[in-house]
């Protein structure tokens, strides 16, 4: 029997426990884009990033996903340059675990991070017709 292979998140350098991060932070958020992108069509949704709904409202989807990756790859930049540092570390892994979870109390209520369903009202048939 072969012994298993020790995987050690939060053991070693720091710089592998950043760059973990950092993969963490962008699979989080080309995710959080890919959802918003598709909630955007097939639901109906109202972004609560003010940046994001006016791109989305007007149909600049390109924009979107230009800013997204733009400030993620800034954000992973700072990130990178101070790995070195204990509390930018710090601050990493309290973004990484802030991401699912939203920075806004209706993000619990929503599948989608920074948005907020609508209520249905008008689609649910109430036996009149026009």
């Amino acid at each position: 029997m072969r012994p298993s292979l020790p995987i050690s998140w939060c053991e070693g350098s720091r710089a592998r426990r950043v760059t973990q991060g950092i993969a963490i932070l962008w699979v989080l958020s080309l995710s959080d884009l890919f959802f918003t992108l598709w909630a955007h069509q097939f639901t109906p949704f109202d972004e609560m990033n003010p940046f994001a709904a006016a791109l989305l409202n007007q149909g600049l989807f390109g924009m979107l996903v230009a800013m997204k990756v733009g400030l993620t790859f800034l954000g992973v930049t700072i990130f990178w340059r101070l790995r070195g540092h204990g509390r930018a570390e710090l601050a990493m892994w309290a973004v990484v675990l802030a991401g699912p979870r939203g920075c806004h109390p209706n993000a619990v209520k929503s599948p989608v991070a920074n948005c907020r369903i609508r209520p249905a009202a008008a689609a649910i048939p109430t036996g009149h017709s026009r």
